[in-house]
């Protein structure tokens, strides 16, 4: 598994660093912000999988923020754990009612700190998990221009036990993904072998190379990107809903759209690929 990462949201250095250095120890990637303003921007920049949120901060309070958080589609999945001095019935009424999960409560017991954050984390797995409907099959939205890829992928998905949404062309595919709300999504380059057979297979790898860095450079750190097979390529987005992932396909076909492929190169610029879509796979996941 790699780095999990912690949002702390505290305007007391002293503190910010002993909650680093503890969270370093239990391998978690950590992001720091002295204000709400600050730690709500990196929120939703980065998407941490859980926000350690100080009560008491300078300008927007922690309460106000942590309302803010859990009212966006896009961030209310985030567990937000108080931080405070003091815990009382009606303090901690108030931060429940927000949206807080829980309290750390200062001065921090260093030796049980690891594990608390663990159990926040397990308890949103859960919520988040049941969720969501048992019964409900997984959707798959398949887009190619060719016919026959989009049939093959089709048999061979619903003989495993997934309901598909077939489509021949990106923007096809894109209403379908704003419609259905599909929990994956697979779209190809357009055109590609075109490419490799015009330009030569040096260029066709260059090109894939430069799609996979517009891929990466287009998601959060949490996400990931890599290429698969062929012109194909994977992204998933964990803790995305269906809004979130339309997003990501749409600002993938965008700059994949924009770009000039191949320049400083005898090649030249491929504008072929530039009107392509790349081969994405934009997953829901709770893990």
């Amino acid at each position: 598994m790699g780095f999990r990462t912690i949002l702390i949201i505290e305007d007391d250095e002293a503190t910010s660093k002993l909650v680093g250095t503890l969270l370093a120890l239990g391998r978690f990637r950590t992001l720091e912000a002295p204000d709400a303003e600050g730690g709500l921007e990196l929120a939703r920049l980065h998407r941490p999988h859980c926000i350690l949120m100080d009560i008491r901060l300078p300008g927007m309070d922690g309460l106000a923020a942590t309302r803010l958080l859990k009212s966006d589609p896009q961030l209310r999945h985030i567990p937000v754990v108080a931080m405070t001095g003091f815990v009382g019935a009606e303090e901690e009424q108030e931060a429940l009612a927000a949206g807080c999960e829980g309290f750390l409560t200062k001065p921090f017991d260093t030796r049980g700190f690891l594990e608390n954050i663990e159990r926040f984390l397990r308890n949103a797995h859960k919520e988040a998990v049941g969720a969501e409907p048992a019964s409900r099959r997984a959707r798959i939205l398949i887009a190619d221009d060719e016919p026959r890829v989009v049939e093959v992928f089709e048999r061979q998905l619903t003989r495993a036990g997934y309901d598909c949404l077939p489509a021949t062309g990106g923007r096809a595919a894109l209403q379908l993904a704003q419609s259905e709300g599909p929990d994956l999504i697979l779209l190809d380059v357009d055109d590609f072998k075109a490419c490799n057979d015009t330009l030569g297979h040096l260029a066709g790898d260059i090109i894939l190379r430069e799609i996979g860095q517009i891929a990466r450079q287009s998601i959060r750190e949490i996400d990931l990107a890599a290429r698969y097979g062929g012109e194909e390529f994977a992204v998933i987005l964990p803790y995305t809903d269906r809004p979130g992932a339309v997003v990501v396909a749409e600002r993938l076909h965008a700059r994949i759209g924009s770009h000039p492929f191949l320049q400083g190169t005898s090649a030249g610029t491929a504008r072929a690929i530039g009107s392509g879509v790349v081969h994405a796979v934009v997953r829901r996941s709770a893990h």
